[in-house]
């Protein structure tokens, strides 16, 4: 799937990354990705800003 995520980089900008959902509710997912430096990170994000594949 794909989720559109706000990150703070050095500002904080809607990217688009490949993700794995981990969990999920009506309104919510539960994401994990990788940064483009190998750091696993996971968040909760709204249900329609995630995309099947």
């Amino acid at each position: 799937m794909t989720a559109r995520l706000q990150l703070q980089v050095a500002l904080v900008e809607p990217r688009e990354v490949d993700a794995v959902v981990i969990a999920w509710t009506d309104t919510a997912v539960l994401v994990r990705w990788r940064t483009p430096n190998g750091h696993e990170q996971h968040a909760w994000i709204y249900a329609g800003a995630v995309r099947r594949r």
